[in-house]
C-alpha cells in the first residue's frame, strides 16, 4: 500500500538459556539441574548490538 513494506517480527524482552524449559520457579519445577542453575543472566553488550543489527536488517526493506 502506497510503496510502503511492513515487517512483523516477535522481540522478548530476555534470552533465555535453555529454551526448552522456562525457569524452575516460574512453572513450579523447583529442583532442575544446570549449569546456570536456572537463573536470569545479564546479556553481554556485544550480543545486544547483534540483537539491534538484526532488528534493523528485517525491518529495512
Amino acid at each position: 500500500m502506497l510503496g510502503q513494506h511492513i515487517t512483523a517480527i516477535k522481540v522478548k524482552p530476555y534470552l533465555n538459556i535453555d529454551a526448552s524449559v522456562p525457569h524452575g520457579t516460574w512453572h513450579g519445577r523447583v529442583y532442575r539441574p544446570g549449569n546456570f542453575l536456572s537463573k536470569t543472566v545479564q546479556i553481554i553488550p556485544h550480543f545486544t548490538y547483534v540483537i539491534q543489527d538484526w532488528v534493523k536488517h528485517v525491518s529495512l526493506p
